[in-house]
């Protein structure tokens, strides 16, 4: 590993077995493979919800000009979107009527847990869940609009309209990275929460 590789690069490189292992589990792997059903689409989605609603209101708490409100900005956030796509699946009682799992609950607690003990380090979970949304997320609703026949008003999800340049976007998200430890992040401890953020999203998929 080049001595000056940016810790960008450093998570690529580092994050890349934990990454590939999430693609080859749980309903993740389904997903790709086109053999999950709607009703296990939907409990992902009911799960990811309360990952996201933890992980940016968390965000939205911090000042405005801490780090990870440059990094992850209002306009990409996910709730709001996934409570559209979760009404337009399941319906106005989602919320009451579909479960979250264990280990779902178990990320949101460790969510919080960063936040009261090194917030900077929920940027590890930005980078492991918005830059995954923004790539990988756009094969997947390819797939899931084909295998389960989803309107495209059930997903918005997948919807990034306010990021009308995504490879520009994605430089930019990188850059914002690299800047992290001048706010006194430390290179290893990021990536290091990375690889946990992306074992915690495997357990999630496991669960569903």
């Amino acid at each position: 590993m080049p001595i000056d590789q940016s810790l960008s690069a450093r998570l690529r490189d580092q994050t890349q077995l934990v990454h590939r292992e999430a693609e080859r589990n749980g309903v993740v792997r389904d997903l790709l493979r086109g053999n999950a059903t709607i009703a296990r689409y939907t409990l992902l989605l009911r799960n990811l919800y309360v990952i996201y609603q933890q992980l940016e209101t968390l965000i939205a708490d911090m000042p405005a000009d801490h780090p990870l409100q440059q990094l992850a900005p209002a306009d990409i956030r996910r709730s709001a979107h996934l409570i559209n796509d979760l009404s337009e699946l399941h319906g106005p009682d989602w919320q009451t009527q579909l479960p979250t799992t264990l280990p779902t609950q178990q990320y949101s607690a460790h969510l919080q847990a960063c936040h009261a003990s090194a917030p900077i380090h929920l940027a590890s979970h930005c980078y492991v869940r918005y830059l995954g949304d923004l790539s990988g997320g756009l094969i997947i609703r390819r797939l899931v609009k084909k295998s389960l026949g989803l309107a495209d008003s059930a997903l918005a999800f997948y919807n990034f309209g306010a990021v009308t340049d995504p490879d520009s976007f994605k430089q930019s998200f990188r850059r914002q990275i690299d800047q992290l430890p001048r706010h006194g992040a430390s290179r290893q401890h990021i990536i290091d929460e990375a690889i946990h953020a992306f074992r915690l999203n495997i357990d999630v998929s496991k669960s569903i």
